[in-house]
């Protein structure tokens, strides 16, 4: 049955995070007292784990080929920051 788990984002450049197969990466936000940058998956926690990688790109920033996924943005005042998933296949 899926549920949702948090997972921590670097705060800038390349960030793997190891999730379930099939894992829905829905959602970014800023959260607790250092304002860290967080990322929820809708997963099903069962399946085996796949590594993924995601990218904080700042406004203005040339995007990479390969971030084809845009998540969502997040900000930390007076900033405002992009998180794609970088895409394999």
């Amino acid at each position: 049955m899926p549920v949702v788990y948090k997972y921590p984002l670097g705060r800038g450049g390349l960030t793997q995070i190891l999730m379930p197969k099939g894992a829905y990466a829905a959602h970014v936000a800023l959260q607790g007292p250092g304002l860290d940058p967080m990322i929820w998956a809708i997963v099903e926690p069962a399946k085996e784990c796949e590594e993924r990688t995601f990218m904080i790109l700042a406004t203005g920033q040339e995007i990479p080929e390969g971030l084809n996924r845009y998540i969502g943005s997040i900000h930390p005042d007076p900033f405002v920051f992009h998180v794609f998933e970088v895409l394999t296949s």
